[in-house]
């Protein structure tokens, strides 16, 4: 119970602060590509796209996660926990992007997955002293203060 009502909040957090933050813009340049996938994903229901999301290859799932947490509404955040599961396998590509970034957004939905990483225990994230300051530095560049605040408190839940 405890965990649906982190989530709602997360979700009402983000409706709020995207709706009220002019110029944050979300990263379409992740999906641009990869529309015909995004679009063909969120037609189905809801439980099929939960089930469907971990048959995907990285950069759909990559795709299809910041479509559905930047364009949708609500977001569909619901999306870090099955990317989440797959723990090391997406550490590397993740990491990539997140050092490549300089998207408020991206780096607020990349860290909720590192972040939801961490309490599925599906990669020791804490240990990853590289992966650790690659977040630490993505945070520290945010420019929005709203989303900044979110993705600190994300990212301490992280650290020992």
């Amino acid at each position: 119970m405890q965990e649906v009502r982190r989530t709602l909040a997360v979700i009402v957090l983000m409706a709020l602060l995207t709706a009220t933050t002019p110029g944050l813009a979300s990263d379409s340049t992740a999906w641009r590509d990869r529309k015909d996938v995004v679009d063909a994903f969120y037609k189905l229901p809801l439980r099929q796209r939960i089930d469907a999301f971990p048959t995907y290859g990285f950069e759909d799932q990559y795709a299809i996660y910041l479509y559905g947490s930047q364009a949708r509404e609500p977001p569909a955040i619901y999306l870090a926990k099955p990317f989440a599961a797959q723990g090391g396998k997406v550490v590397a590509p993740l990491s990539l992007r997140l050092g490549e970034t300089k998207n408020d957004s991206t780096i607020r939905d990349v860290v909720l997955v590192f972040s939801e990483m961490n309490r599925q225990h599906s990669y020791n994230i804490a240990d990853d002293a590289k992966l650790m300051q690659l977040l630490r530095s993505a945070v520290s560049r945010m420019k929005n203060p709203g989303w900044k605040q979110i993705s600190e408190k994300e990212l301490a839940s992280i650290q020992p």
